[in-house]
């Protein structure tokens, strides 16, 4: 029943826990930017590669690939939030080194910007979920009826 459960929702399921792991690891002291930093992970790259997986799956989506495409969906997730966050505190940075904000604000700037950042990736992710899942159902519907 729960393997049926997490094949069938696999996208919405990964979502949730993705962002209550970005939430407890905030909590913890890792900030979710450390990712996209250590990486060395351009925003722009990163948000195309969003843009462009989910065509990729439904053009190539294959059976025994699944698990590879769960692998990116994950690593698009991982990536994508840790983009947001390192993005939003380089133009807090940037507004620092202006002088148009001090350091104070910016650090009260980022503890009020994160769960407004989290609720916002939560929806983009169980969107981005629920379309994978939409297209991973409609790929094995057909497979079954072909066969």
């Amino acid at each position: 029943m729960i393997y049926l459960l997490a094949m069938k929702h696999f996208g919405k399921i990964s979502a949730l826990l993705w962002v209550l792991l970005l939430v407890v690891a905030t909590h913890i002291g890792y900030a979710p930017s450390y990712f996209s930093k250590t990486m060395g992970l351009n925003c722009s790259w990163v948000i195309g590669v969003t843009l462009l997986f989910l065509p990729m799956y439904y053009f190539l989506c294959y059976k025994k690939f699944l698990w590879a495409y769960r692998l990116a969906l994950w690593g698009i997730m991982s990536s994508f939030s840790g983009s947001v966050f390192a993005y939003y505190e380089q133009s807090l940075m940037e507004k620092v080194l202006k002088g148009d904000l001090s350091m104070i604000d910016r650090n009260a700037s980022l503890a009020l910007a994160a769960p407004i950042l989290w609720v916002m990736l939560l929806v983009l992710f169980l969107i981005y979920g629920t379309i994978f899942d939409a297209i991973t159902r409609k790929r094995y519907k057909n497979e079954t009826m072909s066969q």
